[in-house]
Formats: structure tokens, C-alpha cells, sequence
């Protein structure tokens, strides 16, 4: 896990010596802490920050080739690296490490911007072609890797993150407008948009190729052929050997580090399954660790002990309250140069820098409920279209009695879901799926954001990156629909940019066995019936699960990593909320029409509506826009041309 960062003139003209991508550089120590590298050359600058985990004797990079016309780096980990290294050995390649991402730049004399397509493993990596002056930047298949860019005229700025593109004051702090919409929607800014116009995100599974000519973005990996073709025909018991196979050869891989490791662990199927793979090929006593909550309702650390018991784990357990939960939203909202609304993000902050004290690398879960079926949401379809056959009055009247449902504070709760479906019910498949999935749906998007600011974005299209994510495919059916867009929204751009985040400042890898390419593809072709029938989830997972956990771990009810949102707001009596939503704020600032944001809160605290993930993703927003916009911290501050000349 490393940091990178760099400036290429495509026009070929040299760059000012003023170190502005050690300075890039610099903002992302927290991803590499281990060593240093950079690459000067006509035209480029490349700066890199190392973590170390394979080879951590090996030089920081960037690496060359043999004639030094080709400079890669790459923040991530290869896992195929050794069969990748024996073949560039037999093709006469000379390499002078053992560290993975040294390959990259001999995988591009062999394969040029195809080179991604060879790799099995999470990364983000840039290459320098210095005899075609050409740039590859390139991002992994799921985007566990983040990686962000900004073109200034003849320039091209990429970074790990997106406050160090702010070291440079030729980037625009200009907010982009329309992709507002899709953040208050997804509670995140889905790829390629960012909160600022002239900054992108590569998107996952694809590369971006600069030189002379321009910039061309372009995909190199899909899952459509997967979703596309038809589902395996073989018994389940055959698919669960399958299964496991594939998810053991994936986890082996991902255990293999230089540094001390350990897993993510919480009790449930998921986290569970990677264990009790770990247990039976790993020697050793495996180190696991969990985070309780002190509010029992939202605690589950005891399913945790008890699989660590029975697995005979080196277990450790963190314990989280409301002083916790605010320290870590202390730390982490100034350091979140791309906004995220989701909550579990600050317990995420906490576990990682319990397991940091004792571990560089962690094994985690993501990944497994969208591809395998997962999610409540999925057998809520199922039950919201078998109730759309019913007369539209008896409709109305069962959403009109289930609305009634008194306003309940927990996560998950019968009412709660209740109160969900009929929100929904009348709704084609994928606003449905928006609606329960998102924070604030498109109607109420018209009244919290004034009309004028809307006018001025010119487009306001909330479903835009949802319709694009699932368009041109013919999928099978509505479930492997919105199973893509999940995988393709809400898992790469929520839930991977909150674990890398989290894990990453506190100079943590996190790893995702879940989402080895080969399983990806795997699961997309498995019939839906072996994911979700009836009320059931994870059908096939669970059926191969079982023949490595007791019935109690496979049957119990998800819960997610979820926090006491509703009983903090209302502990602290919104103080947070008033402080960083306040009228006259919001009146200078234009976004957002302070009459409903105040209605929104007053609602909560009085307990008359569930408005908690609504007034989060605004409060997100808005520590963002004051550290980056109104009141600048360091990183995001462009550096002054005299200060970078010191550097280095």
C-alpha cells in the first residue's frame, strides 16, 4: 500500500523545478510512512510514499525497466506477482526485487497499456513511457485503489487522494454543482465525479492513456459478459466446491505478507468464512479484532469472541461510545478531501487503529453481500413486486398503515423496513432500490436545495450515475440489475473509498478476499434463486459456509457495521448538527434552503420522523465544505512556488 503522485506535460515542455510533486506527495505520508521515491524527467515528475509489506527491504519506488525509459508506480498490491515475475524472468526480464509492483513497469515493455488486464490484485498505478512521452494511469477491477486527476491546460496532475491535487494552485476549487445531486443521493460522489468540477476519479476497471494526442479514458474489464451469459447449470453442491475454491485460493493469496497480518473480524458469515478458510492453511495463532459498542442494542462483539473462541484466535476487541464516535469524526472530517456520508466510517477509523497497533495488513469482508446477495433490499423487491399485483385502494391503504408505524431509532428494525417498503412499493425496480438505499431521494433533493443554486448547475439529474451504471447490459433479471449497481456505486465509491480512508491514515492495508476478479465473475453467473429465494440471502455462500461454521454463525441476521446515529444526535441534542447547519450559514453559502433543513432537524429531535441519514449526509457535506472551501486546512491549501523550492 503505498501513495503516488505526479505532474507530465504532454506538450513535452519541462516542468518548473518547484518539487510541487514531492509536495503531492507529501499530503499522502499517512499511505506510505516506510520510504520515499521520486522520478524526474523532461516533461514528468513523479513522486511516490512507500508502505512496506512484500520485500520491505527492497528500494521505495518508482521502478524502472532495464533501460530506464519506462517508470511505474503503484499503490497496491499484486497478488500474482510470482507467476507474473517467473514469466518476465523467462522473457529475458531482469528484475532486481522481490517486492510485487516492481513487474508493472517490465509488464508494460511486454504489454504496453494492456498490462492491467494482467494483473490480479488491488491497484493504482501510473506509467511513464519516456521514448512515446505517453502516461497509463490505470485502476483495479472493483476500485479497492483510488486514484484522481485533474488536467490544467497541458498539464496532468494524478494523486492517491484528492487533497494532494490541491498542492497545486493551477487546479480549480470549483464546486461541481450538478454532481451535488448524485452525492445527496448515494451519499457519495460516484465515479468519475468529484465536489469539485475540474477534479475526476478513474473509475474502476479502467485506464486513462495522455500523451500528445490528449486524454483517452477508457474500460478495460466489464462483468457484463458474466451478467450476460447464462447462469451456471450444475448442482449446488458442485457450485458451493466451486465456491470455496476460489474464495480459499483468494484468501491465500492475500494472506501472504513480509509484515505482521490479521483479519477484520465481527461474527458474521462473512468475516467468519475468511477465518475458518485462514484456520485451516495458516500456521500459527491468527490475530482477529473487533469493535463493541457500548450501546448493547448496537453491539455485537460477543458473536465475535465466541467464533474467536471456537477458532482458537489471538482475538482482541475495541469498545466505542458517543466520546469515541467523536474523536474519530474529529480526525477523519478534515482529512476527507471527497465527502462521505456514511456513518460506519468512524467506527471503521477506530477498529483500524486498534489493529494498527499490532498488525500492518488486515484481511475484511466487503464485498461479499453484492455479490452474493446480501442485502435486505434484495428480498424487499421481491416482496414490494408481489405487492404491486394487489388493487391499487388495498395498496394505498397498506402504505397508509405501515407509514403509521411509530419512528423507531434502530438500525434494521421491523418498522423501519416497514416503513421502507412502503415507501417504495409503487416504485419501478432501480428508484426503489435508490429510494431505500439512499439518503435523500430526488423529490426531496427540489425542496433542501434552492432553487436557485439547482438553476445555476444548469443539469440536476439525481439518477444520472445510477442509469449509467447499468446501461447496455441485458441482465438476466432485476436482481442481478441492481446487484451491479451496487457493485458498481455504492461498493466501489462508498463502502472501498470509507475502508480505504479509514485503514489508510492510520498507514493500514486492508485486503478483500471477497473480490478476487475470478469470484466476481464466478457469482455474477450464479442463478438468482442460489442468492436470494424468499426471505433467505446468501443461499449459496451459507450452503458452503456450512461445512466451515456452526449453524448459528450462518443463520444469524445481518446487521452491518452500523453506529447509534439516531441516540448520539439525539444524546448531544444536535449540537453538531445546529453548529454546522446553522440558517445564516446556510443562507451565505446558497446550497441548501435553511426553512427545510431546520423542519429536517426539529422532525428528529422530536422524534416525529427518521430523518438521521438525511442529516448526516448534509452534515458531511458540510464539514467538507468548511475545511476545503471556507476555512482551508493545510492540505487543502495550495503550496506557494517559494516554499516547494525548499523542497527535497
Amino acid at each position: 500500500m503505498c501513495g503516488i503522485a505526479g505532474i507530465v506535460n504532454l506538450g513535452g515542455e519541462p516542468l518548473p523545478p518547484d518539487g510541487l510533486a514531492q509536495e503531492m506527495a507529501s499530503r499522502l505520508f499517512h499511505r506510505g510512512p516506510d520510504g520515499e521515491g521520486r522520478h524526474e524527467g523532461p516533461g514528468v515528475s513523479i513522486a511516490f510514499r512507500r508502505l512496506a509489506v512484500i520485500d520491505p527491504s527492497a528500494p521505495s519506488g518508482p521502478y524502472a525497466d532495464e533501460t530506464g525509459q519506462i517508470i511505474a508506480a503503484v499503490n497496491g498490491e499484486i497478488y500474482n506477482y510470482p507467476e507474473l515475475s517467473a514469466d518476465l524472468r523467462k522473457r529475458g526480464h531482469r528484475l532486481l526485487t522481490h517486492c510485487d509492483t516492481e513487474i508493472v513497469a517490465h509488464l508494460y515493455e511486454e504489454y504496453g497499456p494492456e498490462l492491467a488486464g494482467k494483473l490480479d490484485g488491488m491497484f493504482a498505478l501510473a506509467v511513464w513511457d519516456a521514448r512515446s512521452k505517453r502516461l497509463l494511469l490505470a485502476r483495479d477491477r472493483a476500485g479497492e485503489k483510488p486514484l484522481y486527476y485533474a488536467v490544467c491546460g497541458r498539464k496532468l496532475l494524478f494523486a492517491s487522494e484528492l487533497q494532494a491535487l490541491l498542492a497545486s494552485d493551477e487546479v480549480s476549487r470549483e464546486l461541481d454543482g450538478s454532481a451535488l445531486a448524485l452525492y445527496l443521493l448515494h451519499d457519495h460522489y460516484p465515479s468519475p465525479t468529484t465536489p469539485l468540477r475540474h477534479v475526476r476519479k478513474l473509475p474502476a476497471a479502467h485506464r486513462l492513456v495522455a500523451d500528445a494526442s490528449g486524454v483517452r479514458v477508457e474500460r478495460y474489464w466489464s462483468l457484463a459478459p458474466a451478467w450476460e451469459a447464462s447462469p451456471w447449470d450444475e448442482r449446488p453442491e458442485a457450485l458451493a466446491d466451486r465456491l470455496l475454491e476460489i474464495l480459499g485460493d483468494s484468501v491465500r493469496r492475500r494472506w501472504r505478507s513480509d509484515v505482521p497480518a490479521g483479519v477484520f473480524l465481527s461474527g458474521g458469515l462473512d468475516s467468519s468464512t475468511i477465518v475458518a478458510l485462514l484456520a485451516k492453511m495458516a500456521p500459527g495463532r491468527i490475530r482477529t479484532f473487533t469493535l463493541g459498542f457500548e450501546d448493547p442494542r448496537f453491539d455485537e462483539s460477543s458473536h465475535a469472541s465466541r467464533t474467536a473462541a471456537d477458532l482458537h484466535l489471538e482475538h482482541t476487541e475495541g469498545r466505542a461510545g458517543f466520546d469515541q464516535l467523536e474523536t474519530a469524526l474529529q480526525n477523519v472530517a478534515p482529512r476527507m478531501a471527497d465527502p462521505l456520508a456514511d456513518p460506519s466510517l468512524l467506527p471503521a477509523w477506530l477498529i483500524s487503529r486498534l489493529a494498527r497497533q499490532q498488525v500492518t495488513v488486515v484481511l475484511s469482508g466487503e464485498g461479499s453481500d453484492e455479490i452474493f446477495g446480501g442485502y435486505p433490499t434484495y428480498t424487499g423487491h421481491k416482496l414490494a413486486d408481489a405487492l404491486r399485483t394487489l388493487p391499487a385502494p388495498a395498496r394505498r391503504l397498506l402504505g397508509s398503515l405501515l407509514l403509521r408505524l411509530p419512528v423507531t431509532q434502530g438500525n434494521h428494525s421491523v418498522n423501519l423496513l416497514a416503513r421502507q417498503l412502503a415507501a417504495g412499493m409503487d416504485l419501478d425496480t432501480l428508484p426503489r432500490h435508490l429510494r431505500w438505499f439512499g439518503s435523500v431521494a430526488p423529490a426531496l433533493q427540489e425542496r433542501i436545495v434552492t432553487e436557485e443554486f439547482r438553476r445555476r448547475c444548469g443539469a440536476w439529474d439525481p439518477m444520472r450515475a445510477a442509469r449509467d451504471a447499468v446501461g447496455g447490459i441485458a441482465f438476466r433479471d432485476d436482481l442481478c440489475r441492481v446487484m451491479h449497481l451496487d457493485l458498481s456505486t455504492y461498493l466501489q465509491d462508498g463502502l472501498l473509498t470509507k475502508m480505504d480512508r479509514a485503514s489508510m491514515l492510520h498507514s493500514l492495508e486492508v485486503r478483500t478476499p471477497f473480490l478476487d476478479h475470478h469470484l466476481i465473475e464466478f457469482a455474477a453467473r450464479l442463478p438468482s434463486r442460489l442468492k436470494v429465494r424468499g426471505p433467505r440471502t446468501k443461499v449459496l455462500l451459507r450452503q458452503a459456509a456450512g461445512r466451515l461454521l456452526p449453524r448459528e454463525t450462518l443463520r444469524r441476521r445481518k446487521r452491518g457495521f452500523s453506529i447509534p446515529l439516531a441516540h448520539w444526535i439525539h444524546s448531544d441534542r444536535g449540537r453538531i448538527l445546529a453548529d454546522e447547519l446553522n440558517p445564516d450559514r446556510l443562507k451565505r453559502q446558497g446550497i441548501f434552503a435553511p426553512s427545510t433543513v431546520q423542519a429536517l432537524l426539529s422532525e428528529q429531535l422530536q422524534g416525529r420522523a427518521d430523518n438521521r441519514r438525511i442529516l448526516w449526509n448534509l452534515l458531511m457535506f458540510q464539514l467538507w465544505h468548511r475545511h476545503y472551501i471556507e476555512e482551508p486546512v493545510d492540505a487543502a491549501r495550495p503550496v506557494r512556488r517559494s516554499a516547494a523550492l525548499s523542497i527535497g
